[in-house]
């Protein structure tokens, strides 16, 4: 499980980035079915990486990459601020996770901007830029343009993508489209499976009464299915790539 501290990103909770962070990993420890993504702040930081870069000194290979959240530091991804953290993930081999939305400050254009900018860097588009089926296709598009032109590495992620009454959908229009602009570019390998905080549900109870782990379930049967429905030729190979092998590589775990 790749996981990332909230609180971070919390100003009611902000430790700094070095603290926050760290507090993550003590909550973890040495148990190996985590792997941790370091929260940044540039917008409190203003481009200063000396924390981010304590951290990665003081525990070597305990971060598998960096996440950002433009929407919860009201900052536009693309924000020069943010160039010093994408320098350091490109000298250090780390993927970069957005909170993507279809526009506003974590839309998927200012987060491509600054992806073309670190072309050498995999930016993830989470969640396919939230917010339906306008703003996947937004996300989508920012992802077939990447791969035309061969400017940016981008890949999504497909935590709240095609969800009904706060349930994953049986229908998947929007996964479909990315799979297929996948398969047309031969980039099966940019696509990530995710569940976000942390299960899809937020921990709460759903409309129709499904526990946390019973949502988790649905989540990963529905878009199986899905799957072996729509590409019986090659489901096998999908599902792997999607539910982990691509994210294994991609992470180094």
């Amino acid at each position: 499980m790749i996981v990332s501290d909230i609180d971070t990103m919390a100003d009611d909770y902000y430790a700094g980035e070095y603290e926050g962070n760290e507090n993550a990993l003590k909550i973890f420890g040495d148990d190996d079915f985590y792997a941790l993504l370091a929260v940044c702040r540039p917008d409190k930081t203003n481009g200063d990486i000396s924390d981010i870069q304590r951290l990665f000194d003081t525990y070597p290979e305990k971060f598998t990459g960096l996440k950002l959240h433009p929407e919860a530091m009201n900052m536009y991804a693309d924000d020069y601020r943010c160039d010093p953290y994408m320098e350091f993930a490109r000298k250090n081999n780390l993927p970069c996770m957005f909170h993507s939305e279809g526009e506003g400050v974590s839309g998927v254009e200012s987060i491509y901007n600054l992806a073309k900018r670190f072309p050498d860097v995999p930016v993830i588009l989470a969640h396919m830029g939230a917010g339906g089926a306008d703003c996947h296709n937004r996300a989508i598009s920012v992802f077939e343009r990447a791969l035309q032109n061969n400017d940016a590495d981008i890949y999504v992620d497909l935590s709240w993508v095609d969800w009904e009454n706060g349930l994953p959908s049986y229908e998947k229009p929007s996964v479909k489209k990315v799979i297929d602009t996948a398969l047309k570019y031969n980039a099966l390998d940019k696509i990530l499976f995710a569940t976000d905080t942390p299960l899809g549900c937020f921990g709460e109870h759903t409309e129709s009464g499904y526990m946390p782990q019973e949502a988790y379930n649905l989540s990963v049967d529905r878009l199986a299915s899905f799957i072996e429905r729509n590409y019986p030729d090659n489901c096998e190979e999908i599902k792997d790539k999607i539910f982990h092998d691509n994210a294994a590589k991609l992470f180094g775990i």
